[in-house]
């Protein structure tokens, strides 16, 4: 398969990362290939870590022993590759979010005689689930720039000592470890054209007319628009597409 950078738009307001990334992603084989294109994108070919988990920000937020291994990893990545930004990367129809979650997000209605999808809805359960791992980033770098070692009862901490003990000797700077944690996370959504949204904690819906048309896909205006729609200021963003 090959990807062409043709495939792509640029959007407003998005900068491809300078330094290096920590990627996020789900286990789902349909999108393995679609990844390695939008980091080619990104301009991050070889400059990034990735960590999988099913679910993706599901995952770490579901289960307690996947979230610790994603920060011992973040904590790692850290260390070793000077990352400056988490990419967390969600994805349509994933069936983490069916066994997590016991929810499903197409239906076949048997009248019409073809499935509808809950394209809204899906959403904004996504974005829910990768800014709650968002703002547990967050604070955790929060934390780290304060003091910028784990905890001593943390088993990451001797690794992580170890590891800047190495590469910025046996006494180094406190203020120079703390920006080791300027980390910036970034979410988005893929669909399963390796499409990507941008997505916006500020925002808790979606274009669905721009989603159809720019992937071709079945035509399901009409169930969409019968969604209800969150109230939304004005003033907030919408979520960016930028594949």
């Amino acid at each position: 398969m090959q990807f062409h950078e043709t495939n792509y738009k640029t959007i407003a307001g998005h900068t491809s990362p300078r330094k290096n990334v920590l990627l996020l992603s789900c286990m789902d084989l349909r999108l393995l290939d679609n990844l390695v294109a939008f980091m080619n994108f990104e301009n991050l070919e070889n400059r990034y870590d990735q960590f999988i988990l099913a679910g993706a920000a599901a995952g770490a937020m579901v289960m307690p022993s996947w979230r610790k291994a994603f920060f011992d990893h973040l904590v790692l990545a850290v260390g070793l590759h000077q990352i400056k930004y988490v990419y967390i990367v969600e994805h349509r129809d994933c069936g983490a979010y069916e066994e997590f979650f016991h929810k499903s997000y197409v239906h076949y209605d048997e009248v019409e005689g073809h499935n509808c999808y809950h394209l809204e809805e899906e959403h904004k359960d996504h974005t829910q689930q990768a800014f709650l791992l968002k703002a547990e980033i967050d604070k955790y770098c929060l934390e780290r720039r304060q003091d910028p070692f784990p905890p001593d009862e943390d088993p990451i901490s001797k690794p992580f000592r170890d590891i800047i003990s190495r590469s910025h000797g046996e006494h180094p700077d406190p203020d120079s470890l703390k920006h080791l944690w300027n980390v910036e996370v970034r979410c988005y959504m893929m669909d399963l054209r390796g499409g990507v949204v941008w997505l916006d904690e500020f925002d808790d819906s979606t274009e669905e007319v721009e989603y159809e048309d720019h992937h071709h896909e079945h035509d399901h205006a009409e169930v969409a628009s019968s969604l209800p729609k969150p109230a939304k200021p004005k003033a907030k963003p919408k979520s960016k597409r930028i594949v």
